[in-house]
């Protein structure tokens, strides 16, 4: 909570000083790397500490709410991959807990534009496709025992659980 206290008291002032000359942008994304890295943390304690974190930064360190592309690429971005790698459990929920601090944050700001932008990449994160199945995993999931149809292009569109 340490960054989120940081982008709290500093708003558009948090700058590296580091940095020639010195940069917001480069700031917000060096800063939000540093949040990134403890999403691995096997404690619910230090997700929901990056969640408020990404948000506090978002909030007051983003000063151009009208990026869609860079908030995504800062904020949304990150987080997809991680839960999109599929070895780490801990990190996927630290990463859906910060997505949802983030959707909720757009929603209570009334940041409509930025809600719309995020919320069908957020949907794609879940969407199974038969476009993306093998053959052999059409097959396997066909033989499943326990199969749940997710799709609407036929029997090839089921998902083992």
């Amino acid at each position: 909570m340490l960054f989120g206290h940081l982008a709290r008291v500093y708003k558009g002032q948090l700058l590296d000083p580091l940095d020639k000359p010195p940069n917001l942008m480069k700031t917000v994304v060096r800063v939000c790397e540093n949040i990134h890295s403890y999403l691995r943390e096997n404690s619910s304690v230090i997700h929901f500490a990056c969640a408020h974190s990404l948000v506090e930064v978002l909030e007051h360190c983003f000063l151009s709410k009208d990026d869609k592309l860079s908030l995504s690429l800062i904020f949304y971005e990150p987080m997809a991959v991680v839960i999109n790698s599929g070895h780490d459990q801990a990190g996927q929920m630290s990463a859906a807990l910060c997505i949802q601090k983030l959707l909720e944050y757009l929603i209570e700001g009334k940041h409509e534009q930025l809600f719309d932008y995020i919320v069908p990449k957020f949907v794609q994160l879940f969407h199974v496709s038969c476009d993306t199945l093998t053959n052999e995993e059409i097959s396997m999931r066909q033989l499943g025992v326990h199969s749940v149809h997710v799709g609407d292009c036929g029997p090839q569109c089921t998902e083992v659980r």
